[in-house]
């Protein structure tokens, strides 16, 4: 039987309490209150447990999640005509998965890509209600952000000379809307208004270069704070899930070589720099179940095999 490939998003995860005086909950202890529940929201269901895992230290759970509504048509490929799938929706709908890890110790997330199922930032979304509306309204904020692999972080670090930024974003309004959800900040505020002007003007894929004059002209380049600001909200897209939104991000710039003392160009390509990880579950043409122990396996694999990676990068400092 041939095997298909789901994707993961592999991101870190820091959580703020917006109380003052609060301390802040544990991504368990968040994740504990969704456990063994139901929500709906936006016309689909969205039920939560924790799975058994032989993995110290690792949180292996599954969102699964039942749509009842806009269920697409059969189509008869000889005749073809289109009809109703035959099922009740006052009892019955159409079900998906999405399998995650959590590792305690790094904070770090793995979590299944499923477009049918539940979205990554809905996921954070339904975790921070979830806690307000159990503690009296006192709010928590959930970060995400993509983990970049540590030979790329640590090229990125080692630029002391940044002299141009290049991006490409096709589906302004959708990340426009994760972009607002973002803090404050001089990257935010600039990429926002690129993306409304795309949004206001009907403009589906927007490709901005920002760049210095020559040496000759700029000998500083870009401000060192400004640029890692910007890849930091970037990498915060990537962990919101839209990371397929966004075609292209690169940063040029000059690295100094310590024995020879001379500079040498550098591009970082963010997009080839983070994880780029799947699983790998049985392919079925007519399933009869979310095939959970085969995911629960898979993203155990996937975990293990980068997990001395992840402990690199996360204590990288």
């Amino acid at each position: 039987m041939a095997n298909k490939k789901k994707r993961v998003e592999i991101v870190s995860i820091h959580i703020d309490s917006l109380v003052e005086g609060c301390e802040p909950p544990s991504f368990a202890e968040v994740f504990a209150l969704l456990n063994a529940t139901e929500i709906t929201q936006d016309g689909k269901l969205y039920e939560f447990r924790s799975l058994n895992t032989n993995i110290t230290e690792c949180i292996v759970g599954l969102v699964e999640t039942t749509q009842d509504k806009d269920i697409p048509p059969i189509k008869n490929k000889q005749t073809k005509e289109f009809s109703q799938v035959q099922i009740n929706t006052a009892t019955e709908g159409l079900a998906f998965a999405n399998i995650f890890l959590f590792d305690t110790s790094l904070n770090v997330l793995i979590y299944e890509v499923n477009r049918n199922g539940c979205y990554l930032q809905t996921f954070k979304e339904l975790l921070e209600c979830k806690w307000a509306e159990l503690h009296n309204g006192n709010e928590i904020q959930i970060h995400i952000g993509a983990v970049c692999r540590l030979d790329e972080y640590n090229r990125m670090l080692r630029i002391n000379n940044y002299r141009k930024i290049s991006y490409e974003i096709c589906c302004p309004s959708e990340v426009l809307r994760v972009v607002k959800q973002q803090e404050e900040s001089l990257s935010k505020s600039l990429l926002e208004s690129q993306l409304t002007a795309a949004e206001r003007n009907n403009i589906n894929i927007i490709s901005i270069e920002q760049k210095c004059m020559p040496v000759t002209i700029n000998r500083d380049g870009m401000q060192a704070g400004f640029v890692r600001e910007f890849i930091g909200l970037f990498n915060s897209l990537f962990g919101a899930g839209q990371r397929s939104n966004v075609k292209k991000f690169t940063v040029h710039g000059y690295t100094l070589d310590p024995e020879s003392e001379k500079q040498h160009a550098t591009t970082i390509n963010l997009l080839a720099d983070v994880f780029d990880e799947y699983i790998s579950i049985p392919e079925v043409q007519v399933q009869s179940s979310l095939q959970v122990p085969e995911r629960k396996a898979s993203i155990e694999t996937v975990y293990n095999r980068i997990h001395n990676e992840l402990l690199s990068i996360i204590h990288r400092a």
